[in-house]
Protein backbone atom coordinates (compact mmCIF):
# COMPACT_ATOMS: atom_id res chain seq x y z
CA UNK A 1 0.00 0.00 0.00
CA UNK A 2 2.85 2.38 0.87
CA UNK A 3 4.40 1.69 -2.52
CA UNK A 4 1.11 2.48 -4.31
CA UNK A 5 0.77 5.79 -2.44
CA UNK A 6 4.39 6.71 -3.17
CA UNK A 7 4.00 6.11 -6.90
CA UNK A 8 0.72 8.02 -6.92
CA UNK A 9 2.53 10.99 -5.35
CA UNK A 10 5.41 10.64 -7.82
CA UNK A 11 2.92 10.67 -10.70
CA UNK A 12 1.20 13.81 -9.42
CA UNK A 13 4.49 15.58 -8.73
CA UNK A 14 6.02 14.76 -12.12
CA UNK A 15 2.83 15.73 -13.96
CA UNK A 16 2.73 19.11 -12.21
CA UNK A 17 6.36 19.74 -13.16
CA UNK A 18 5.66 18.82 -16.79
CA UNK A 19 2.59 21.07 -16.83
CA UNK A 20 4.61 24.02 -15.55
CA UNK A 21 7.37 23.55 -18.13
CA UNK A 22 5.22 22.82 -21.19
CA UNK A 23 2.13 24.96 -20.64
CA UNK A 24 3.57 27.93 -18.74
CA UNK A 25 7.34 28.39 -19.07
CA UNK A 26 7.64 27.31 -22.70
CA UNK A 27 4.57 29.20 -23.94
CA UNK A 28 5.66 32.37 -22.07
CA UNK A 29 9.22 32.30 -23.40
CA UNK A 30 10.61 31.89 -19.89
CA UNK A 31 13.88 30.05 -19.44
CA UNK A 32 14.12 28.45 -16.03
CA UNK A 33 16.72 25.97 -14.91
CA UNK A 34 17.53 22.31 -14.98
CA UNK A 35 17.34 20.03 -17.97
CA UNK A 36 13.93 21.52 -18.80
CA UNK A 37 15.59 24.93 -19.11
CA UNK A 38 18.22 23.53 -21.45
CA UNK A 39 15.42 21.84 -23.40
CA UNK A 40 13.58 25.16 -23.79
CA UNK A 41 16.78 26.84 -25.02
CA UNK A 42 17.55 24.11 -27.57
CA UNK A 43 13.97 24.10 -28.81
CA UNK A 44 14.18 27.86 -29.36
CA UNK A 45 17.55 27.69 -31.18
CA UNK A 46 17.50 24.33 -32.98
CA UNK A 47 13.80 23.35 -32.82
CA UNK A 48 14.68 20.14 -30.96
CA UNK A 49 11.65 18.72 -29.06
CA UNK A 50 11.94 19.21 -25.31
CA UNK A 51 11.13 15.59 -24.53
CA UNK A 52 14.03 14.43 -26.71
CA UNK A 53 16.53 16.74 -25.01
CA UNK A 54 15.28 15.54 -21.63
CA UNK A 55 15.93 11.90 -22.57
CA UNK A 56 19.38 12.49 -24.09
CA UNK A 57 20.71 14.47 -21.11
CA UNK A 58 19.24 12.12 -18.51
CA UNK A 59 20.76 8.93 -19.92
CA UNK A 60 24.34 9.58 -18.63
CA UNK A 61 22.99 10.90 -15.31
CA UNK A 62 21.01 7.72 -14.67
CA UNK A 63 23.95 5.56 -15.73
CA UNK A 64 26.14 7.33 -13.17
CA UNK A 65 23.34 7.16 -10.61
CA UNK A 66 23.14 3.39 -11.13
CA UNK A 67 26.63 3.17 -9.63
CA UNK A 68 26.11 5.55 -6.71
CA UNK A 69 22.44 5.58 -5.60
CA UNK A 70 20.19 3.16 -3.78
CA UNK A 71 18.14 1.14 -6.24
CA UNK A 72 14.81 2.34 -4.85
CA UNK A 73 15.81 6.00 -5.22
CA UNK A 74 17.10 5.34 -8.73
CA UNK A 75 13.98 3.52 -9.97
CA UNK A 76 11.60 5.99 -8.34
CA UNK A 77 13.52 8.83 -10.01
CA UNK A 78 13.41 7.01 -13.34
CA UNK A 79 9.63 6.61 -13.02
CA UNK A 80 9.16 10.29 -12.13
CA UNK A 81 11.32 11.34 -15.07
CA UNK A 82 9.31 9.06 -17.38
CA UNK A 83 6.04 10.75 -16.32
CA UNK A 84 7.67 14.19 -16.64
CA UNK A 85 8.87 13.36 -20.17
CA UNK A 86 5.39 12.15 -21.17
CA UNK A 87 3.85 15.34 -19.80
CA UNK A 88 6.12 17.72 -21.74
CA UNK A 89 5.65 15.61 -24.85
CA UNK A 90 1.85 15.28 -24.76
CA UNK A 91 0.45 18.37 -23.02
CA UNK A 92 -0.85 21.14 -25.33
CA UNK A 93 0.90 24.51 -25.91
CA UNK A 94 -1.81 26.46 -24.09
CA UNK A 95 -0.95 28.85 -21.26
CA UNK A 96 -3.76 28.65 -18.65
CA UNK A 97 -2.66 31.89 -16.93
CA UNK A 98 -2.63 34.07 -20.06
CA UNK A 99 0.06 36.39 -21.41
CA UNK A 100 1.08 38.08 -18.15
CA UNK A 101 4.77 37.15 -17.86
CA UNK A 102 5.00 37.96 -14.15
CA UNK A 103 1.95 35.82 -13.38
CA UNK A 104 3.42 33.06 -15.56
CA UNK A 105 6.74 33.21 -13.67
CA UNK A 106 5.04 33.07 -10.28
CA UNK A 107 2.32 30.54 -11.15
CA UNK A 108 4.76 28.30 -13.03
CA UNK A 109 7.23 28.47 -10.15
CA UNK A 110 4.52 27.61 -7.63
CA UNK A 111 3.21 24.65 -9.66
CA UNK A 112 6.66 23.30 -10.44
CA UNK A 113 7.84 23.84 -6.85
CA UNK A 114 4.82 21.91 -5.60
CA UNK A 115 5.57 19.04 -7.96
CA UNK A 116 9.27 19.02 -7.08
CA UNK A 117 8.52 19.19 -3.37
CA UNK A 118 6.19 16.19 -3.61
CA UNK A 119 8.84 14.17 -5.45
CA UNK A 120 11.67 15.12 -3.06
CA UNK A 121 9.42 14.28 -0.10
CA UNK A 122 9.21 10.74 -1.52
CA UNK A 123 13.04 10.63 -1.39
CA UNK A 124 13.25 10.64 -5.18
CA UNK A 125 14.01 13.11 -7.97
CA UNK A 126 12.57 13.99 -11.36
CA UNK A 127 15.92 13.30 -13.01
CA UNK A 128 18.09 15.94 -14.65
CA UNK A 129 19.37 18.71 -12.40
CA UNK A 130 17.33 17.30 -9.52
CA UNK A 131 19.14 13.98 -9.78
CA UNK A 132 22.52 15.71 -10.07
CA UNK A 133 21.71 17.87 -7.02
CA UNK A 134 20.61 14.80 -5.07
CA UNK A 135 23.92 13.08 -5.75
CA UNK A 136 25.87 16.24 -4.84
CA UNK A 137 23.90 16.56 -1.59
CA UNK A 138 24.83 13.00 -0.65
CA UNK A 139 28.48 14.10 -0.80
CA UNK A 140 27.90 17.40 1.03
CA UNK A 141 25.27 16.97 3.76
CA UNK A 142 25.37 20.63 4.83
CA UNK A 143 23.67 21.98 1.69
CA UNK A 144 19.98 21.29 1.07
CA UNK A 145 19.04 19.66 -2.22
CA UNK A 146 16.60 22.44 -3.16
CA UNK A 147 19.33 25.08 -2.91
CA UNK A 148 21.79 23.04 -4.97
CA UNK A 149 19.04 22.89 -7.60
CA UNK A 150 18.65 26.68 -7.29
CA UNK A 151 22.37 27.21 -8.01
CA UNK A 152 22.28 24.89 -11.04
CA UNK A 153 19.13 26.63 -12.30
CA UNK A 154 20.71 30.08 -11.94
CA UNK A 155 23.66 28.99 -14.10
CA UNK A 156 21.35 27.67 -16.83
CA UNK A 157 19.28 30.87 -16.77
CA UNK A 158 22.49 32.87 -17.26
CA UNK A 159 23.31 30.71 -20.29
CA UNK A 160 19.83 31.34 -21.70
CA UNK A 161 20.04 35.14 -21.35
CA UNK A 162 21.57 35.71 -24.83
CA UNK A 163 18.68 33.73 -26.37
CA UNK A 164 15.68 35.04 -24.44
CA UNK A 165 16.96 38.43 -23.29
CA UNK A 166 17.53 40.02 -19.89
CA UNK A 167 13.85 40.68 -18.97
CA UNK A 168 12.90 37.05 -19.55
CA UNK A 169 15.91 35.90 -17.52
CA UNK A 170 14.93 38.14 -14.59
CA UNK A 171 11.45 36.61 -14.57
CA UNK A 172 13.14 33.22 -14.83
CA UNK A 173 15.03 33.96 -11.61
CA UNK A 174 11.71 34.85 -9.94
CA UNK A 175 10.25 31.51 -11.01
CA UNK A 176 13.32 29.56 -9.87
CA UNK A 177 13.30 31.27 -6.47
CA UNK A 178 9.59 30.45 -6.15
CA UNK A 179 10.34 26.82 -7.07
CA UNK A 180 13.05 26.59 -4.40
CA UNK A 181 10.93 28.29 -1.74
CA UNK A 182 7.78 26.22 -2.33
CA UNK A 183 9.58 22.88 -2.70
CA UNK A 184 11.68 23.62 0.39
CA UNK A 185 8.57 24.30 2.46
CA UNK A 186 6.95 21.06 1.27
CA UNK A 187 10.06 18.97 1.95
CA UNK A 188 10.86 20.45 5.37
CA UNK A 189 7.30 21.12 6.50
CA UNK A 190 6.85 23.09 9.71
CA UNK A 191 10.03 23.81 11.69
CA UNK A 192 9.47 20.70 13.79
CA UNK A 193 11.78 17.71 14.01
CA UNK A 194 10.81 14.27 15.24
CA UNK A 195 12.12 12.04 18.00
CA UNK A 196 11.98 8.30 17.45
CA UNK A 197 11.99 5.99 20.48
CA UNK A 198 12.75 2.37 19.63
CA UNK A 199 12.80 -0.73 21.83
CA UNK A 200 14.10 -3.79 20.01
CA UNK A 201 16.06 -6.96 20.52
CA UNK A 202 18.24 -5.75 17.62
CA UNK A 203 18.95 -2.27 18.98
CA UNK A 204 22.66 -2.29 18.17
CA UNK A 205 22.04 -3.33 14.55
CA UNK A 206 19.29 -0.72 14.08
CA UNK A 207 21.49 2.03 15.51
CA UNK A 208 24.36 1.06 13.18
CA UNK A 209 22.09 1.17 10.10
CA UNK A 210 20.65 4.58 11.07
CA UNK A 211 24.19 5.90 11.57
CA UNK A 212 25.28 4.62 8.17
CA UNK A 213 22.24 5.46 6.01
CA UNK A 214 21.11 8.73 7.56
CA UNK A 215 24.30 9.84 9.32
CA UNK A 216 22.18 10.56 12.38
CA UNK A 217 23.35 10.03 15.93
CA UNK A 218 21.50 7.50 18.07
CA UNK A 219 21.53 7.32 21.86
CA UNK A 220 21.05 4.03 23.71
CA UNK A 221 19.40 4.14 27.14
CA UNK A 222 19.16 1.12 29.41
CA UNK A 223 15.55 0.47 30.42
CA UNK A 224 13.72 -2.27 32.30
CA UNK A 225 10.82 -4.04 30.59
CA UNK A 226 8.44 -4.72 33.43
CA UNK A 227 6.34 -7.26 31.50
CA UNK A 228 9.27 -9.64 30.97
CA UNK A 229 11.35 -8.17 33.81
CA UNK A 230 14.33 -7.89 31.42
CA UNK A 231 16.79 -5.10 30.83
CA UNK A 232 16.77 -3.69 27.30
CA UNK A 233 18.27 -0.81 25.34
CA UNK A 234 15.93 1.93 24.17
CA UNK A 235 17.18 3.90 21.18
CA UNK A 236 16.49 7.63 20.94
CA UNK A 237 17.06 9.39 17.61
CA UNK A 238 16.17 12.99 16.72
CA UNK A 239 15.70 13.48 12.97
CA UNK A 240 14.11 15.85 10.52
CA UNK A 241 10.48 15.21 9.63
CA UNK A 242 11.31 13.93 6.14
CA UNK A 243 13.78 11.36 7.57
CA UNK A 244 11.40 9.66 9.96
CA UNK A 245 9.87 7.37 7.32
CA UNK A 246 13.39 6.07 6.58
CA UNK A 247 13.89 5.23 10.27
CA UNK A 248 10.54 3.41 10.29
CA UNK A 249 11.63 1.42 7.22
CA UNK A 250 14.93 0.49 8.90
CA UNK A 251 13.13 -0.73 12.04
CA UNK A 252 10.58 -2.71 9.99
CA UNK A 253 13.24 -4.50 7.93
CA UNK A 254 15.42 -5.24 11.00
CA UNK A 255 12.91 -6.25 13.68
CA UNK A 256 9.20 -6.51 12.93
CA UNK A 257 8.54 -7.17 16.64
CA UNK A 258 10.10 -3.87 17.71
CA UNK A 259 8.15 -1.31 19.74
CA UNK A 260 8.42 2.26 18.47
CA UNK A 261 6.79 5.63 19.02
CA UNK A 262 7.47 9.06 17.53
CA UNK A 263 7.03 12.50 19.05
CA UNK A 264 7.62 16.12 18.07
CA UNK A 265 10.90 17.83 18.92
CA UNK A 266 10.97 21.64 18.79
CA UNK A 267 13.97 23.98 18.78
CA UNK A 268 16.50 21.21 18.20
CA UNK A 269 20.05 22.54 18.50
CA UNK A 270 23.37 20.88 17.81
CA UNK A 271 25.19 19.16 14.97
CA UNK A 272 22.94 18.46 11.99
CA UNK A 273 20.33 20.98 13.10
CA UNK A 274 20.62 24.59 14.33
CA UNK A 275 24.03 25.58 15.70
CA UNK A 276 24.07 26.50 19.37
CA UNK A 277 24.79 30.25 19.64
Amino acid sequence: MKRVVRYLLLTIGAFLMGLAVKMIFDTSGLVTGGVSGIAVILQKILNIPMWLTNIVINVPLFIYGFRTLERRVLWDSFYANFIFTLAIGLLPDINPVGNDIFLSAFAGGFIMGTGLGIILSCDATSGGADLAAYMIQKKSKRIKTVWIIFIIDAIIIALGTPVFGIPSSIYGVISVFTISFVSGKIVDGPAVSRTAYIISRNSIEIAAIINKRLERGVTGIKVMGMYENKEKIMLVCVARKREIHKIVEIVEETDKQAFMWIGDAREVMGEGFVNIA
